[in-house]
């Protein structure tokens, strides 16, 4: 039946959805259009929509401004200033240019499509409300373990009246000091609450509002080459600052969340992360056996363990160890961590079609003496590292297993030939971190365990960086053959221990006796 003229047209969600698909296809033409245009006239093009933006920039000029001469400037690297404006040429936007040289900015131009300017006005109604932006920025003390305030009362006043430049100076800063390994924003309702990991544990530090999460997190993303104005979709990038003359790394990933977007930062301190094998904390035992496999120069060590558990940084610090000028070393990783001097490191791009499989067998090709695979992930993987391993080439690389017992059957039930395994592999350590009790401020108590009181140097958290608990399992030829002959879990276990395996468990218990770690933090990680 026709519809009456004049009535309501009634849309249905799915040609709402058409509609959007339908504008957002001519919008992408327009811009295409736009982009030849400018190259025909030796204009540079830019798409607002995508590209990171800079508050710092966006506040040269008033959104009035902007729509008065359909130009906006849109970012600001020191004092190089890019602007977009839909008519380069006119006298308003010329005159404006010619100002801002005059204050000292180098000024880039490009030209912009009208949506890419009405698409600023959402960014410039958060940028000019300074006063939604005073607010306590202070650690919530019911909910948070940590007794010291970690930024000082003139830091908070940076997030509080600062730009975002200002406000992820003073961020970076209290990571490092804090000998953070990772910051977290968490958007709730009404606040972003920002919380620090250290020794593995997550402190609350900070809650802002959410025109100051805007502001730093628009900033974050400048920084990291993420776009600002996507907040749907996950990201992922990297930036590096400079604290106390070294240069630090910092992975950042988005994710969307209900009420808004959650940022994690890696903090990737060289100085924390690299050390010697001696200064891990494991035992003697284990770290004889370790350096028995390196000296060795041959056969495949695996470092086993959750995530968090500190594998890679076992890893690296074998590496530093075998790393001189007449050693060969390749590393295959995903990513790639920490710049290891004279080793060449190759990151895994599994988009590219460039995997730890095909990454592997390419480095064969290479001549390296030393191959480090950050994880083994496959049975294919597993058999060419092993095959590399019975050539003479020394192998190291992680697996997720529970201990190292556990490894065997896990690599088994991959697909992994027995036989392959059992001439491939020479060792296993598994290990896990505990928080080791801060000598600063270690009491005994009744009983004799001891404990952390608290103090400046641990912040008042009773502990001061974190001591590997571990075990070594040697593949010696009783344990290979119980591997050839189909043998259970129990049977390895006490062949191990026949050839003098000592468990996490035992190592565990040791250094409680020893004040090292407390009874509490051996629980908590290698459970009752």
């Amino acid at each position: 039946m026709p519809q009456e003229k004049g009535a309501p047209v009634l849309r249905t969600k799915k040609s709402t959805d058409d509609l959007q698909k339908i504008h957002a296809i001519n919008e992408e033409f327009r811009e295409r259009d736009l982009k030849a245009s400018a190259k025909k006239t030796g204009r540079k093009y830019v798409n607002l929509k995508q590209m990171p933006l800079n508050q710092d920039a966006l506040a040269l000029m008033s959104w009035d401004e902007v729509k008065a001469m359909n130009m906006v400037p849109f970012d600001l690297v020191g004092k190089h200033l890019s602007v977009a404006a839909l008519d380069l040429d006119s006298l308003a936007v010329q005159q404006k240019i010619e100002m801002l040289e005059r204050k000292g900015y180098e000024i880039e131009s490009f030209v912009c499509s009208p949506e890419g300017i009405q698409f600023m006005e959402h960014y410039y109604e958060q940028l000019q409300r300074p006063e939604e932006r005073k607010t306590r920025t202070t650690v919530d003390e019911s909910s948070s373990t940590l007794k010291k305030d970690i930024f000082s009362d003139e830091e908070k006043k940076e997030f509080e009246h600062g730009t975002g430049p200002s406000m992820i100076n003073t961020m970076n800063l209290a990571a490092v000091s804090f000998r953070a390994t990772d910051v977290h924003f968490q958007p709730e309702e009404k606040e972003v609450v920002m919380r620090m990991r250290r020794d593995g544990e997550l402190y609350e530090v900070l809650r802002l509002l959410p025109l100051q999460y805007q502001l730093l997190s628009g900033e974050i993303k400048r920084a990291s080459k993420l776009k600002i104005n996507l907040a749907s979709t996950p990201q992922d990038g990297n930036y590096q600052f400079t604290a106390n003359d070294r240069q630090i790394n910092v992975r950042v990933s988005t994710l969307p969340s209900r009420y808004g977007e959650s940022i994690v930062l890696r903090i990737l301190d060289a100085k924390v992360a690299m050390v010697e094998l001696e200064q891990l904390g494991f035992s003697d035992e284990v770290k004889v056996i370790v350096q028995k496999t390196l000296n060795a120069g041959k056969g495949l060590m695996l470092v086993v363990g959750p995530t968090g558990s500190g594998k890679t940084s076992t890893l690296y610090s074998c590496l530093n160890r075998l790393n001189t000028k007449e050693i060969k070393i390749m590393t295959l990783e995903d990513p790639i961590e920490y710049e290891l001097k004279n080793v060449i490191q190759s990151q895994i791009s599994e988009d590219q079609g460039y995997g730890f499989s095909s990454g592997l067998r390419a480095i064969l090709r290479q001549d390296p003496d030393t191959i480090m695979i950050g994880e083994i992930r496959d049975r294919e993987v597993a058999e060419i590292a092993l095959q590399a391993s019975l050539t003479g080439h020394l192998v190291l690389s992680t697996f997720h297993a529970t201990d190292a017992i556990a490894a065997i059957p896990r690599l088994l039930n991959m697909g992994v030939k027995d036989y392959i395994l059992s001439s491939g592999l020479s060792l296993i350590v598994a290990q896990r971190l505990a928080r080791r009790i801060c000598e600063n401020c270690k009491v005994q108590e009744q009983g004799g365990t001891f404990v952390g009181k608290g103090c400046e140097q641990c912040a008042n958290t009773g502990f001061l960086g974190r001591i590997a608990i571990g075990e070594a399992l040697i593949l010696s030829e009783a344990v290979q053959k119980l591997i050839l002959a189909g043998a259970n879990t129990n049977d390895l276990r006490s062949q191990a221990e026949k050839d003098g395996f000592v468990s996490m468990k035992n190592d565990a218990q040791k250094k409680v006796r020893e004040g090292k770690i407390s009874t509490e933090e051996m629980r908590k990680v290698l459970g009752e």
